[in-house]
């Protein structure tokens, strides 16, 4: 049974237990009044004839008493503020209360003096020592006041026996009194060593219980705070719990992880589940790819896992321990650090190759053009020649996108202002013959400037080669859309991005190339170089941004560009470097 606190006065710690404590007391002093009650009404039901006797109507006087004081005393526990003194309160009326009893059946020499050793107990519980101790005196006052009362006959007898208290030797009545306090002391002695005892083991639990409060909430707030996902499972295989990274590896809210088996985890990815179900079953498997799992947002993300058994009081196991972790951005770094090593082999041989066939390149056109402008020669061999020019040309290009791309140009940062900059070369796109009729470009740019260290002559082929892939992603007669959109967004580590999505809603990419996309020369148009993703990359690296991309197949793709955001005072402010020029060569 739990004691009401008062929501008009909710209380804590010390005051909270004091509460309680009066509230039990009074549940008992009901429970006692509602003994006496009962078994003074059996005994006169027997006996009607006792009912007028003034001892039974002093009894039902002092239970009636003991009635209105509990009941009295329950409106003033949920309103006043002095507990303490509430409490001595009713110490002091439970005292009366036995005096009341003592009186009615005896005085010193009645069997009811054992209630004094009731407040006894209930103010050692209360007050400890001192509650003991104070009520015991008290106890002892009470029943000499009485005793003196009855043997002066200033309080008439009213006990049903023969015995009456002005009747009995001085000596005896002192004895009665002195055997009764000595029990007095020794139980409050023995409640006072009980009590204090009680109150050293409740203060040993209250720091038990708050070191144990303060282990949980730091193991908590480590398991909470692991890079790592935990994810526990039961005998049954079902999610028990999972920490927040779990949660935000998989894209899912935690409690919609919970009590789920590992295949209704993954499904979409019965391969993933698979693994699992492996570990858990202690099976080893060779998988240095890690799981690739596509999360409900068309992400990617792949993720080493590990099954640990957890044992329990028995031998046998009563769970297993997956610990993930997210190696996306690891296994991204490792493909980015490769691919520095393969460009830089690539780098010192790309010197070489254009002085060793740009030159020769050079002679070829520049001969072919004089027999071209010779008189003698014919039609036929006149488109000979401007074949052989043309294929030239191509072959140069493609030698200086490579260049471009093996060795780019040192960067020249400026601030500028990215919507200016973007709504500038998005216009020379729309107006490019190649592409205005097959697609529509829409811009959605912020409302606030928004201003970054860039070489505005890269971003611009950065803009372009975004462009004019999502054209090409476009089927033909298709309704063709790319928007450009711009936004702000805040950093993990404070500061802000200046966000650029580009989006189309072509075929889409699949899983398979998506991580092949920014290789160079890797391509599935025939007529592409397979460089205009990789010269993307490079320059965005190169600026100390990000880029990533979201596809499905089907649906088009979307590649989402972030560079530092940078604020400028009014008068720093300027207009984008080389507004009005065109946009040079495109890399596709």
């Amino acid at each position: 049974m739990n004691s009401p606190v008062s929501r008009r006065n909710p209380l804590t710690g010390v005051h909270l237990d004091l509460y309680n404590k009066i509230w039990w007391l009074l549940f008992f002093r009901a429970v006692v009044a509602s003994i006496l009650l009962t078994v003074t009404l059996i005994v006169n039901f027997r006996s009607p004839s006792r009912m007028l006797h003034p001892a039974v109507n002093f009894l039902f006087i002092v239970i009636i008493f003991t009635y209105g004081a509990t009941l009295v005393s329950l409106p003033f526990l949920q309103r006043v503020s002095n507990l303490r003194l509430l409490a001595w309160t009713q110490i002091g009326l439970d005292l009366m209360v036995a005096t009341g009893l003592v009186y009615l059946t005896g005085g010193v020499e009645s069997l009811f003096s054992f209630m004094y050793t009731l407040s006894i107990i209930n103010g050692s519980i209360i007050f400890y020592r001192r509650g003991a101790y104070t009520t015991a005196i008290a106890s002892m006052v009470l029943l000499c006041l009485l005793t003196w009362l009855q043997y002066n006959r200033f309080l008439p007898d009213l006990d049903a026996a023969d015995f009456a208290v002005h009747q009995q030797p001085v000596d005896r009545l002192m004895f009665r009194i002195a055997l009764n306090a000595g029990g007095f002391f020794f139980v409050a002695a023995l409640a006072a060593y009980l009590a204090g005892l009680l109150r050293e083991k409740g203060d040993q639990l209250t720091e038990t219980r708050k070191d144990l409060a303060k282990l949980t909430t730091l193991h908590e707030t480590i398991v909470a705070s692991l890079p790592s996902g935990l994810l526990t499972l039961d005998s049954a295989g079902r999610v028990q719990y999972v920490n927040p990274a779990v949660s935000a590896m998989l894209g899912m809210h935690p409690l919609g992880l919970l009590n789920k088996s590992v295949d209704e985890l993954f499904p979409h990815d019965p391969r993933a589940a698979g693994i699992i179900t492996q570990l858990v079953r202690g099976e080893r498997i060779h998988d240095g790819d890690g799981i690739s799992y596509t999360r409900p947002d068309g992400g990617q993300r792949i993720l080493a896992v590990q099954a640990i058994a957890l044992a329990g009081p028995d031998p046998k196991s009563t769970g297993h321990l997956v610990v993930m972790s997210d190696e996306t951005d690891l296994r991204a770094m490792q493909a980015q650090v490769m691919e520095s090593q393969r460009l830089a082999a690539i780098g010192k041989l790309a010197a070489g190759i254009a002085h060793e066939i740009r030159n020769p390149l050079a002679s070829v056109s520049g001969s072919i053009q004089l027999l071209r402008s010779n008189p003698g020669a014919d039609e036929k061999q006149r488109r000979l020649m401007d074949i052989v020019v043309r294929e030239v040309e191509r072959l140069n290009k493609l030698i200086t996108d490579f260049l471009r791309y093996a060795r780019p140009p040192a960067l020249d940062k400026k601030p500028c202002e990215l919507n200016a900059l973007i709504q500038e070369t998005v216009s020379f796109f729309r107006n490019d013959p190649r592409f205005q009729e097959r697609v529509a470009v829409e811009t959605n740019l912020s409302i606030n400037a928004l201003w970054a260290d860039v070489d505005a002559e890269q971003f611009r082929q950065v803009l372009w080669n975004l462009l004019s892939n999502a054209a090409h992603a476009i089927p033909a007669g298709r309704d063709g859309r790319i928007t450009v959109a711009t936004r702000s967004e805040k950093r993990p580590r404070g500061g802000e991005w200046v966000v650029v999505d580009v989006t189309d809603n072509g075929h889409g990419i699949s899983s398979e190339d998506m991580t092949r996309i920014f290789e160079p020369f890797f391509t599935t148009r025939e007529e592409g170089t397979g460089l205009g993703l990789p010269v993307v990359r490079r320059v965005i690296d190169g600026h100390g941004g990000e880029l990533s991309v979201k596809s499905r197949v089907g649906e088009g793709a979307s590649f989402t560009i972030r560079i530092d955001r940078i604020e400028l005072e009014e008068g720093q402010k300027r207009p984008v470097s080389g507004v009005g020029r065109g946009v040079s060569a495109q890399v596709e």
